[in-house]
């Protein structure tokens, strides 16, 4: 995987958003306050923080991620890191549901 530019842009807003989502994390709110509908910015932050650790352990570049790169092109779809992701988001949210 190679390393691509430093996009401002990006950065920004991706700070603004896990701002966003520590704001409803750790604020002044509870559930009640703000509604579960609410609540799914906290995987998003958890994701996004581990996201580097993650790639170093081969976690986007695994078997059955899709990467097409032509001159002035690259698409890149993770299947089977989605699957896994979505397997353990889905364990995590079965045991607190129990």
């Amino acid at each position: 995987m190679k390393r691509h530019e430093f996009d401002p842009t990006s950065f920004v807003l991706g700070l603004a958003f896990a701002a966003l989502g520590l704001f409803f994390v750790v604020g002044d709110r509870t559930a009640a306050d703000i509604g579960w509908k609410w609540m799914w910015p906290v995987p998003l932050v958890v994701l996004g923080v581990l996201w580097p650790l993650l790639a170093k352990l081969g976690l986007g570049s695994l078997p059955g991620d899709f990467r097409v790169e032509r001159k002035g092109y690259s698409f890149y779809f993770p299947l089977t890191t989605s699957i896994i992701v979505s397997i353990v988001i889905t364990l995590i949210l079965w045991i607190f549901r129990r």
